[in-house]
């Protein structure tokens, strides 16, 4: 009798490993998934910041220009 409520018992705790392993293995994928979904979104951001970054130092370098040429036409007097 002892034999066969190790086998059941044993059974049952297979059961259980088994089901941790795909609970496991189920929250593993979907946080690779969100993972990627993230990196994803900040690629864009990131994209998005080096476009703006672009802008902004082709305005700075406008604005210095404008400087630089409407100093040139001062004159001392």
């Amino acid at each position: 009798m002892d034999i066969t409520l190790k086998r059941s018992s044993s059974r049952v705790t297979s059961t259980a490993d088994s089901v941790k392993d795909t609970q496991t293995s189920e929250n593993l994928q979907q946080l690779i998934q969100k993972s990627l979904a993230l990196q994803n979104e900040i690629q864009q951001l990131f994209s998005e910041y080096e476009a703006n970054n672009k802008d902004i130092r082709d305005d700075v370098d406008d604005f210095c220009e404008i400087y630089e040429s409407s100093i040139g036409n001062l004159t001392v007097g």
